[in-house]
């Protein structure tokens, strides 16, 4: 496949260095020529949006500044009408002051008159201008006298631009309320242009101009234009001017027309706190004179560029190329065999080095033509060697391949790789002739052996057969002894299941005689524990009598007491008695005494009745306490003979017990016995049928035996015709390997003799191979 450049590149570029450079050089000056014009472009768009903005920004500026100028007016006017002269309303003091505040400068450089105007009839009451006193300021045709005052919320206002009649100059009036006085105003004249001719200039032959809403030139560097419609007919008072438009609605911004057959650039930006919009206006050549300055500088750098580059790409590529066309000559030269010519050049740049480098080249080239001239004589001496002992070689190869396998070659030559061949068919031949005379001796042992194996695998299959015959017998016999160990099986397992029916109504017997000892011993415990408790339950009657009886005794001495207090109540009723007599003796004089007695005495009464209860009760409890003690002792009796019965029971059930349990030992005795006489019944069973199986294994191991020795008996047949077989290929390989020649000696490879071929002195034709 051919490479990209060769299809992309045409071969006469390719070819041609000359092209190349010329197109290399072409390329690059297309390159800087297209980097110069996108700089030249960019480089004039950013700076015309310079410019531009700088005009902008200037009109901004003068805006900033004209708003400003415009607040120290009306600051100014609101000054002079708070002030306390003004305030007054005293005219002719009024006069006298604004007089002296114009003679001292105290107001700003552009007010030229002040005056003290009656809004009502339009008369200067007072005025900086004598004259003017006393006139009247709309017979004067003043024009913001015409229309209404509307001085807004701060009390003060500029008013249109206007021609004063009193200065004969284009002026301005700051209007301010006087406060505290009606249809008085302070009205503060402005030269305009005055102000004007004070306005900065920006940029060179600029100039500036300020219109109102009306679209009236009010300030303007060209005064002559005050007073003038910026746009349009005088007599409409329209507003043309789209810069106009866009100020008064807030905006600032940046236009180009045609003045007067000029270009001129313009910047704008409304006035705040007016309905003014500043206007700056320059010639275009002068705003874009630096912009063209530089881009007139920057096209002559890039043509300079572009010139020098292409000069010195030409004054170059033409000296090389016609360095390059003479060295090419040369170097054809060289290409055709002549080696005599001269590569000189007094040049020591690249183009020196590469005619230096040429010439080596060719000094090199001469050189190795007279090294191969040399190398060729050495090679065909080489090749007639090489022949004569390839010859060599080869016939000893020959007599080898006949089987004559003492043959040897002479190793020693010019060459490494003959020398190595030499070698190793010495190497070969020896391993050869080492490994015939050791097969001829393996094929005797393989005669002999195969002569032996024959005769033992005779003797192996007559004694094979003889085997047979006998595990025959072997089989058979144990054959029997299986079917007669399993008829005494079956007799064992049908004895074993008779043992364990025995066994099985004996362990149930045993079970019931437990059952029953247990429930005796049960019983012989309950009797116990009911002796126990007739015991307690005696115990505790004889305690409750003892208790029973003490109570009695405590009943008898709460009627001892009861008694006292009957006693003691029949001594209180004595002494209430006796009080109610001495009441009675006293009359009158006792009846508290008299009323204490009856107390005592109802009191000794009460104390009777409850002491006569309580022997009542007394004498109740004593009854039931003697039939308590009564059925408790014959309870005592009761109990004592239910402990004698309870006992009789409980000897009864524990000779039941002791019985019931002699029982149960001598039928777990027998149980044991049958359990013994079954499990040994069923190991009886179990070894004969171990025995019966290995009878069965006997006889099937018998079977198998028998059927090996067959299979044995067949194998040695096969070996047998196996070894005959294998001594016939024994005595072929015998025939066979008699046909090389060796030598008898242990040392197969004996040292050769001078020549190109050797051979051993066992040679077979004891010829020479020299």
């Amino acid at each position: 496949m051919r490479p990209l450049r060769e299809i992309v590149i045409p071969a006469m570029i390719r070819k041609r260095w000359a092209v190349k450079s010329g197109i290399a050089i072409f390329v690059i000056l297309l390159f800087i020529g297209s980097v110069g014009a996108v700089t030249y472009v960019e480089t004039n768009e950013e700076l015309s949006q310079d410019a531009q903005i700088r005009l902008e920004t200037a009109a901004e500026t003068q805006s900033v500044s004209l708003s400003e100028w415009v607040q120290q007016m009306r600051t100014a006017a609101q000054t002079l009408a708070y002030s306390a002269p003004v305030q007054s309303g005293d005219s002719p003091q009024i006069s006298a002051y604004l007089s002296q505040q114009l003679e001292d400068g105290k107001l700003p450089s552009d007010v030229v008159v002040v005056h003290y105007l009656d809004t009502q009839t339009g008369i200067y009451r007072a005025s900086s201008e004598s004259e003017a006193v006393g006139a009247n300021a709309a017979v004067r045709g003043i024009p913001w006298m015409q229309r209404s005052l509307d001085l807004g919320e701060n009390g003060v206002r500029v008013s249109e631009p206007y021609e004063d009649p009193n200065t004969q100059t284009a002026a301005a009036a700051v209007i301010a309320a006087v406060p505290n006085q009606e249809n008085r105003v302070l009205v503060m004249v402005i030269d305009l242009e005055s102000y004007a001719a004070g306005l900065p200039r920006p940029l060179q032959d600029s100039f500036t101009k300020v219109v109102d809403s009306d679209g009236t030139t009010v300030l303007s560097h060209r005064t002559d234009e005050i007073l003038t419609q910026n746009m349009g007919a005088s007599d409409t008072e329209s507003v043309d001017s789209m810069a106009v438009k866009n100020g008064l609605d807030g905006q600032s911004g940046y236009m180009e027309m045609e003045m007067s057959g000029t270009e001129m650039a313009m910047g704008y930006a409304p006035v705040a706190g007016t309905d003014w919009v500043v206007m700056i206006h320059s010639p275009t050549s002068t705003l874009f004179a630096l912009q063209q300055q530089i881009s007139q500088n920057l096209l002559i750098l890039l043509g300079g560029a572009l010139l020098g580059f292409a000069v010195l790409g030409v004054t170059i590529g033409r000296n090389t190329i016609s360095e390059l066309n003479r060295l090419t000559s040369k170097a054809q030269a060289l290409e055709d065999g002549d080696l005599d010519v001269a590569f000189e050049s007094a040049r020591v740049d690249e183009i020196g080095q590469l005619y230096g480098a040429f010439g080596g080249m060719r000094d090199a080239l001469r050189e190795r033509i007279r090294e191969a001239e040399r190398e060729k004589q050495r090679s065909a001496e080489l090749v007639d060697h090489l022949e004569a002992k390839a010859d060599a070689y080869s016939s000893g190869m020959e007599r080898a391949a006949d089987g004559e396998l003492t043959v040897r070659v002479d190793p020693e030559s010019e060459n490494a790789a003959m020398t190595q061949i030499g070698e190793a068919f010495n190497a070969m031949v020896g391993n050869i002739e080492e490994t015939v005379v050791e097969i001829r001796s393996f094929a005797d042992r393989v005669a002999v052996a195969s002569e032996e194996v024959t005769a033992g695998t005779a003797e192996s299959q007559s004694a094979s057969e003889q085997m047979n015959a006998s595990i025959q017998d072997i089989a058979a016999d144990a054959e029997s002894q299986s079917a007669n160990l399993q008829e005494v099986a079956a007799e064992m397992q049908d004895l074993s299941g008779t043992i364990e029916e025995v066994a099985s109504s004996v362990d149930e017997m045993a079970t019931k005689s437990q059952q029953t000892a247990t429930l005796g011993e049960e019983g012989r415990e309950s009797a116990t524990a009911a002796l126990e408790e007739m015991d307690a339950i005696e115990s505790q009657a004889e305690q409750t009598i003892t208790e029973v009886e003490s109570l009695a005794g405590e009943m008898d001495e709460i009627g001892e007491i009861v008694e006292v207090i009957t006693d003691i109540a029949e001594q209180t009723n004595m002494l209430a008695l006796n009080a109610s007599i001495e009441a009675t003796q006293a009359n009158n004089g006792g009846e508290g005494f008299a009323v204490i007695a009856d107390e005592i005495k109802e009191l000794a009464q009460e104390v009777a009745d409850s002491t006569d209860e309580i022997e009542g009760l007394i004498t109740d409890i004593q009854a039931s306490t003697d039939e308590v003690v009564g059925s408790i002792r014959e309870m005592g009796e009761r109990v004592e003979d239910g402990a004698a019965t309870t006992e009789d029971a409980s000897a009864a059930l524990r000779a039941i017990a002791d019985n019931v349990e002699a029982s149960n030992q001598s039928i777990q005795e027998i149980s044991d016995a049958t359990d013994a006489q079954a499990s040994s019944t069923e190991e009886v069973a179990s070894m004969v049928d171990q025995v019966s199986t290995k009878a069965e294994r006997v006889n099937e191991e018998s079977d198998t035996v028998s059927a090996a020795a067959q299979e044995q008996t067949a194998s040695l047949t096969q070996v047998a015709q196996s070894a005959e077989t294998l001594a016939d290929q024994a005595d072929e390989l015998q025939a066979q390997l008699a046909a090389f020649t060796v030598s008898e000696t242990e040392s197969p490879t004996p040292e050769p003799q001078s020549g190109g071929l050797t051979r051993s002195e066992t040679a077979a034709d004891g010829g020479s191979l020299d």
